[in-house]
């Protein structure tokens, strides 16, 4: 998971790259592995995964850096 989150982390665009991912964009196992970690995320936060999903993407990229 490091691996993915560091090669996350080193695109252009993390936040464009998890938004494709959560859609398949970038393969199942990418997009369960983010789907898994967004639901996590909004449970935690008590965030709506509709409403908040800016909020949730941006607190991905703020725990893949910390990884």
């Amino acid at each position: 998971m490091t691996r993915l989150f560091e090669y996350i982390l080193a695109q252009d665009d993390p936040f464009d790259f998890i938004y494709e991912a959560l859609g398949g964009t970038h393969g199942v196992e990418t997009m369960n592995t983010c789907t898994e970690m967004y639901y996590d995320i909004s449970a935690d936060y008590r965030l709506h995964p509709d409403d908040d999903f800016e909020r949730i993407i941006e607190i991905m990229v703020d725990q893949m850096e910390v990884v």
